[in-house]
């Protein structure tokens, strides 16, 4: 479901976020791309339920799942700051 992807998607860029220093303004975007990623996915479940969503996000969904995926994995392996 692409709602997922991007709820998954939005999840990985707010890790990021996270992991960078609060007064970074590259944080400062990605939290607001977060937030914004995460309202996209309220939308497009929203759409999805009434069955407006047309066949070619399908693919745009699979993208999404493989980014956050990358994101995630990435992050995992990077050593944290204390």
């Amino acid at each position: 479901m692409l709602a997922r992807a991007l709820s998954a998607l939005a999840s990985a860029v707010d890790h990021a976020a996270i992991e960078l220093d609060e007064h970074d303004p590259l944080a400062a975007r990605l939290r607001a791309s977060g937030l914004e990623l995460h309202e996209l996915a309220l939308d497009v479940l929203a759409r999805s339920q009434r069955n407006e969503l047309p066949t070619v996000f399908d693919e745009l969904e699979q993208n999404l799942t493989s980014a956050a995926s990358a994101i995630l994995s990435s992050a995992r392996s990077q050593p944290q700051l204390a």
